[in-house]
């Protein structure tokens, strides 16, 4: 018997067996809820994506954010007058000839050659293991892209161990920050062997203060310092980064592979004195 409460329940239940009665309907429920699935995992795959680009553009941000901070005390230091006379001749490879990525200068020579010996081992890799994907670049979800960025994964790691490395560089200094009463980070360029060019981009370290006001000292008569220190790659796998953007910020090594480095400094000073320099130095004393 059906009575006024049951009535509600009735009626839902005969909408139901109608619905799901109909030839092809209840393949088309099935259906709705397959898209509504893969809707929710298309939103998580977007989130994802969008908070990838966001802690990437908050590193830019903040690695913009010290360049500016050096560069403004570079700015306030020209302005005092006590920098050295700007020079007028061009410092760049091009204008030089000296090309900082040549094999034949020792791998651990200078960044950009690190860098050039960094990716002949990446090419080498691609051809012993035939790990380069054939797909077009778009087409993400493909098993070769998934399989290279496992690869990816793994051949970061060990090139991150493999070349951390003690490194002796010849450099000039452009700017500096204090950090606080023991610390100072310095803003430097590395320089061709000779001191004719400049090896762009300049790059940070942090040194006690005493180690950074004697190399300044130093630096007013010196147009090369030398840094001591390890050199310490860290590149980073980035599944949603596989062509360079218009700023190629932090540059891209290789599909999926964003470089980055750091240099953990140990000391700056001046070159040694040539065997022939302090022969003649005591020469002159005597």
């Amino acid at each position: 018997m059906i009575t006024r409460k049951s009535l509600p329940t009735c009626i839902l239940g005969a909408c139901l067996l109608v619905v799901l009665g109909t030839p092809g309907m209840s393949s088309h429920v099935a259906f709705g809820q397959d898209e509504g699935v893969d809707a929710t995992i298309d939103a998580h795959r977007e989130r994802e994506q969008l908070l990838a680009m966001v802690a990437d553009l908050q590193s830019e941000l903040a690695a913009a954010r010290k360049r500016i901070t050096l560069l403004e005390a570079e700015i306030a230091t020209l302005n005092s007058g006590s920098a050295p006379p700007t020079e007028t001749a061009p410092r760049s490879p091009e204008a030089t000839g000296f090309n900082p990525e040549n094999l034949d200068l020792p791998y651990l020579a200078n960044p950009l050659r690190i860098r050039s010996e960094i990716q002949a081992d990446l090419i080498r890799a691609w051809k012993d293991e035939e790990i380069v994907p054939t797909v077009p670049l778009s087409d993400m979800e493909s098993s070769d892209w998934k399989q290279y960025a496992r690869w990816a994964e793994r051949w970061i790691e060990r090139t991150n161990r493999s070349y951390q490395k003690p490194i002796e560089w010849p450099v000039r200094i452009v700017a500096s920050q204090p950090i606080d009463d023991k610390k100072t980070q310095l803003l430097l360029i590395s320089i061709s062997p000779d001191g004719t060019t400049d090896i762009r981009p300049p790059f940070t370290v942090v040194l006690p203060k005493r180690s950074v006001e004697r190399a300044q000292r130093q630096s007013q008569s010196l147009s090369t310092l030398i840094l001591r220190g390890t050199f310490k790659p860290s590149l980073r796998l980035n599944k949603t980064r596989l062509e360079e953007g218009p700023f190629n910020n932090p540059p891209l090594l290789a599909p999926m592979i964003d470089y980055r480095w750091s240099v953990d400094a140990k000391n700056i000073a001046a070159p040694p004195r040539a065997k022939n320099d302090s022969s003649a130095a005591k020469t002159g004393e005597n």
